[in-house]
């Protein structure tokens, strides 16, 4: 537990069907008339495709993060924000994204490999600012970096 919240991978259907939720809302996705269950990554994450990954402040999911494995690179899927919190200088993002990096021993055990990058995509120059802050390069265009 860090000081401000818990960090934690997700594995009850609750947290799961949350983190879906949230993270579509954190990528403005119209929720009306929309089946979390046939999501690509809710299937992916049932799947064991993806690890998901939540903060929780005050027991209240604020943010995730989905993670997996590609060529011994640990692949930062999806990194989301309730939007609420967006610009706020709280840095959630970079909370979680940062235990992920911290724990990856944790991640190498899971995954059966070493890792020994990590890769994002930025969604757009905001994010590529963002990770480059933590250490990520461009190349092409995804972010690398060393872990």
């Amino acid at each position: 537990m860090n000081s401000i919240g818990q960090i934690r991978i997700l594995e009850t259907e609750d947290n799961i069907v949350k983190s879906e939720l949230l993270r579509l809302t954190a990528f403005n996705v119209d929720l009306q008339d929309f089946d979390v269950s046939n999501s690509y990554y809710y299937m992916g994450i049932k799947n064991n495709l993806f690890i998901p990954f939540g903060l929780f402040i005050k027991g209240q999911l604020v943010a995730g993060c989905y993670v997996s494995n590609f060529n011994d690179s640990l692949y930062i899927d999806q990194l989301f924000v309730n939007p609420i919190f967006h610009n706020t200088g709280l840095r959630f993002g970079r909370m979680i994204l940062r235990y992920i990096l911290n724990n990856k021993k944790q991640l190498e055990e899971i995954f059966e490999r070493k890792l020994t990058t990590s890769t994002i995509e930025p969604l757009n120059e905001k994010c590529r600012a963002i990770y480059a802050k933590e250490g990520y390069e461009l190349q092409d265009e995804i972010m690398v970096k060393a872990i």
